[in-house]
């Protein structure tokens, strides 16, 4: 390898890198600082479990009351999520997501 190229190889897994953070944030954003450790949890089981079955979708893609009414009632049965875990996206979903 001629001296200088293993820069490119470098450059693209910092790149790579970085883009999966900027993925996980657009799909789940932060709660925010005065999070509950239940909405924290809530935001670790969107990104663990949305993804397990399908292309997981953005967060902010749907309104809060769509996530309550229709995709956490159809996907938590499918997910295998407990009551608990069930209750901690919903309350992530309640802080991040608009009415």
């Amino acid at each position: 390898m001629k001296p200088g190229n293993f820069l490119l190889p470098l450059m693209a897994a910092a790149l790579s890198c970085l883009a999966s953070c900027a993925t996980t944030e657009s799909l789940a954003p932060q709660p925010g600082a005065q999070a509950s450790p239940q909405i924290s949890e809530g935001r670790g089981i969107y990104i663990t479990c949305a993804g397990s079955c399908h292309a997981p979708e953005p967060v902010l893609k749907y309104p809060r009351h769509e996530w309550l009414t229709k995709h956490i009632p159809e996907m938590a049965p499918e997910a295998k999520l407990t009551p608990a875990q069930t209750a901690a996206l919903e309350a992530y979903i309640k802080a991040v997501c608009p009415i």
